[in-house]
């Protein structure tokens, strides 16, 4: 998804057996440099801090701009 010069990534998931394998990177990539082409200047995406993934998408260049708590009740 874009709008107005920002990108936004959702829903990046691989099948348990190709965990490990590169996929999700190279999806990544992909969708960064798609991104860059279309002359998008922000890409943002979610993720949620039980997944662990935070460290995978720092070290594709993402940095945390804040951080927020959801609450349910059940």
């Amino acid at each position: 998804y874009s709008h107005k010069d920002i990108a936004g990534i959702y829903n990046v998931a691989t099948l348990q057996r190709y965990r490990r394998h590169g996929v999700a990177t190279s999806l990544m990539h992909r969708a960064i440099s798609e991104s860059r082409r279309m002359g998008d200047e922000l890409i943002s995406l979610q993720t949620l801090r039980k997944d662990g993934l935070v460290s995978f998408y720092r070290r594709l260049g993402f940095t945390g701009i804040y951080s927020k708590e959801i609450l349910i009740r059940r």
